[in-house]
């Protein structure tokens, strides 16, 4: 999921409105159905900052662990939804 460098414009914060927004509005994937604390989101992974923001994730490393974990469950929920 990770994608080349993101431009210098992307924010490195945002609101809990915006990402809500968002959410609802299919453009956001979480890193699995119970791990929401982490997002993909516009080229990106993002970490809730509580009470109302969001960080977007700047370590190139964790990004990648982030996608490997991601894709990892991804496959283990898709075979247990074919059983």
């Amino acid at each position: 999921m990770t994608t080349p460098p993101t431009a210098a414009t992307t924010p490195l914060t945002m609101t809990n409105h915006t990402m809500t927004t968002a959410y609802q509005q299919g453009q956001v994937t979480p890193l699995s159905p119970v791990i929401t604390e982490f997002v993909y989101f516009n080229g990106d992974w993002w970490t809730i900052d509580p009470p109302d923001a969001w960080i977007r994730i700047t370590d190139d490393t964790f990004a990648k662990f982030l996608d490997q974990q991601y894709y990892k469950m991804k496959s283990t929920i898709d075979l247990s939804v074919r059983h």
